[in-house]
Order: structure tokens, then C-alpha cells, then sequence
């Protein structure tokens, strides 16, 4: 099963005092268990006595601080034990070398990971039991974009607006580097219609050009997660000039239970920072794909709307089935019926003798016989009289 990533952070840092190497808050709203990664390079090799210290809400984790002995390599790293992490609280990661020699020249990259597996972490994070039958269902619905949010960028003059995406005809939604030093920047909004609909993939066709050499400028694909309030990188595009088919992956996390923006809401964004005058980002197709959830009482709701609109094809009329077929030699489905319900509720005779009878329910017919019925119920024949 794949993990979240909350947070990564590089720093060089003087590690001969503590220092801290990450700063994150998982969630405002949620309590998360959370597990720490720490790679270092351009250690002096001497190896040691490390001090690890985790505080959470300000709180040292004990024991404080957990002494993490390393080989004598100038490379090496560490997790932490699993943690919980209250709502709303903040985890430092801190480091400490026992060596001089570690003062310069280190590169640390600290990383933050939700490992609340269970999927069972709150009703809502990181997914609800009724966003788990949606995608166990198998259904998927293919929706495209209600509208495009532009933060940095010129949506191109005469060529279309956001609806261009709607369709995979080779016609574009094209947004240019303004120029002025600001980049790109823009999101589609989609629309689950019920926070219960989990979108799972998001598919695009299109690509992004670089505006000069080198054609070192690339663009992120992010994706909004309405737990954490940010927007997440979820692939990274470098220069091309022309199409290019991307699938990438949504999860729970992705859609708005109406907290922020509407309920159902699910935002794909394009992000450069780097200024380049002449810099597009052109887009024939994009679509999220989600999992319909569909409960039981919606069924009984549509079964009860078709059944009112439609009488004879959605309601059994016994009396018209009495020439549908036969179920076993001669006997009728009808005439089943009738032998169930004598069975069941007629005025039965001859209990404790060699004979049994189950009438209809005016005790007028005997419609099951039963002979030759000795001690142990065992019967020699069965006579039905449906007249």
C-alpha cells in the first residue's frame, strides 16, 4: 500500500548543535500517525552518537533526545519509530552530530510520511467508508472541467477559453508567460458532485514549451488537497512541442467536502515560477475520471421512481404468470404459489397418521396429499390438486 508524503526538506545544516531539519503540521483538523526520514551526505565519516529529537505541539517525544548511533560513512540515514500526531499540532524533526567535523559541508533531506494505513483515521482522512464502496463499486464517470482559475498568465486572444479541453479534437486552451517576470499559474476546477465520489485519475493531453534555450524551465502538475489546504505536485513537465498523453493518480484527499469551494470540487493546477516571455502551456483534453458511490437506498429510491412510472414492467402480477412456463413437469409457477401457501398457512389433517393433508385458505381443498407417511415423516407419494 502507498504512503502519503506531507512534507520533504533540504538543508545544509551546522549539525555539531541541534538543529531542526523539518517543520511540518500534518493536519489542522485531523489526528494523523506519522513516521519521519532523515538522509544525510557529506558527513566526515567518523560516525557516532547521533541525537534525534521529535517534539509534537511543542512536546518532546521521549525518550528525548533517542540516540541513533551511525557506522563510519559519510552517507547514512534513519526512521523514526511511528507517531501520533494530534490535530492541529506541529512536528520538528532535530538533528545533533557528536562531531566537529559535521559543521559544514552536510546536506540534509528530512521527509515527513502519513502512515495512518488503516484508512480508518477519522470519518474523513484519509478516506471515508462511503468513498471506499465508491471505488470498490467499479464504476467510473469521466467528467471535464467547469472553468479555469488564472492566476499568472494570458489565456490566449481568439483561441478558447477552458472549454476547449472539454473535447480531444485537437483544438486548445493555450496560456502564455505574460512577460512580466510572474510565470504560470492557473487550475481547472471538476465537480464529483458529492464528496462521496472519489476522483482516482486525471487524465491530460497536451504539453508545455519552454520559452529559450536551454529549455531548462519545466511546469508542475499539482493537484489541491483539501486536507491540507495546499496544492501538491503530482508530475512535473519539461519542454516538448507537441502532444503528450499524461495519467496520473487522485485520491480522497482531492475532492471538497464543501468546506472550501463546493462540495464535489476538484481542482488541477499548472504552476512555472520562472519567467520566460514566450512560454505556453497548450491543452487539447483534460478530464478527471471518479468512482460513482451508489448506496442502497438510492437503489430502492430509483427502484420505487421507475416502478411508479412504469406499473407493468416493475410489478408481479401473480394471475399473469400463469402461463409463463413451467417450473418442475407440468406444474406452473401460479400453481407453485398456491402449493407454498397451503404449505405454509393452510388448515393441515391427519397429523400423526398415514395421511396428511394442507388445505387452501377457505378449507374448502385439499391441495397437498401426502401418503404413506410413516413415523419418521417419510411420505411414499405427493398428490397437488390445483382445480
Amino acid at each position: 500500500m502507498a504512503i502519503d508524503q506531507f512534507d520533504v526538506e533540504e538543508t545544509t545544516p551546522d549539525l555539531t548543535g541541534t538543529i531542526t531539519v523539518l517543520t511540518h503540521t500534518p493536519s489542522a483538523t485531523y489526528h494523523m500517525q506519522c513516521q519521519g526520514f532523515i538522509s544525510l551526505s557529506g558527513l566526515d565519516g567518523t560516525g557516532g552518537n547521533f541525537e534525534l529529537t521529535i517534539t509534537v505541539g511543542g512536546v518532546a517525544v521521549q525518550p528525548d533526545p533517542q540516540i541513533i548511533v551511525f557506522a563510519a560513512t559519510a552517507t547514512a540515514a534513519v526512521f523514526t519509530t511511528p507517531f501520533i500526531v494530534p490535530a492541529n499540532n506541529e512536528v520538528l524533526l532535530r538533528l545533533k552530530s557528536p562531531n566537529a567535523g559535521d559543521s559544514v559541508g552536510v546536506t540534509c533531506v528530512a521527509y515527513l510520511y502519513d502512515v495512518s494505513s488503516s484508512g480508518l483515521a477519522g470519518d474523513k482522512f484519509p478516506v471515508r467508508q462511503d468513498q471506499l464502496v465508491a471505488l470498490s463499486g467499479g464504476l467510473g464517470v469521466t467528467v471535464p472541467a467547469d472553468s479555469a482559475t488564472i492566476t499568472q498568465g494570458t489565456e490566449t486572444s481568439g483561441v478558447g477559453t477552458y472549454a476547449k479541453t472539454n473535447v480531444h479534437d485537437g483544438l486548445r486552451h493555450v496560456i502564455t508567460d505574460s512577460g512580466a517576470g510572474t510565470g504560470i499559474e492557473l487550475y481547472y476546477t471538476f465537480n464529483t458532485e458529492s464528496s462521496s465520489n472519489i476522483p482516482v485519475s486525471v487524465h491530460m493531453h497536451g504539453w508545455f514549451q519552454d520559452g529559450g534555450a536551454p529549455f531548462t524551465n519545466t511546469m508542475a502538475i499539482q493537484a489541491w488537497n483539501f486536507n491540507t489546504g495546499a496544492m501538491e505536485t503530482i508530475e512535473t513537465l519539461t519542454h516538448a512541442t507537441s502532444d503528450k498523453e499524461h495519467e496520473l493518480p487522485l485520491t480522497a484527499v482531492n475532492v471538497s467536502d464543501g468546506t472550501v469551494g463546493t462540495e464535489g470540487d476538484v481542482r488541477i493546477g499548472f504552476k512555472i515560477t520562472a519567467q520566460e516571455a514566450s512560454s505556453t502551456l497548450n491543452i487539447d483534453h483534460l478530464t478527471i475520471t471518479y468512482g460513482l458511490f451508489v448506496s442502497a437506498a438510492d437503489v430502492v429510491d430509483e427502484w420505487e421512481t421507475q416502478s411508479q412510472a412504469d406499473p407493468t414492467g416493475f410489478h408481479v402480477n401473480v394471475m399473469e404468470i400463469e402461463s409463463s412456463g413451467t417450473i418442475d413437469g407440468t406444474v406452473t409457477p401460479a400453481q407453485t404459489l398456491k402449493a407454498l401457501l397451503a404449505f405454509i398457512s393452510g388448515i393441515t389433517a391427519g397429523g400423526g397418521t398415514g395421511t396428511i393433508t394442507f388445505q387452501n385458505q377457505a378449507g374448502t381443498k385439499n391441495v397437498i396429499t401426502l401418503s404413506g407417511v410413516d413415523r419418521k415423516g417419510n411420505r411414499t407419494s405427493t398428490t397437488l390438486d390445483f382445480t
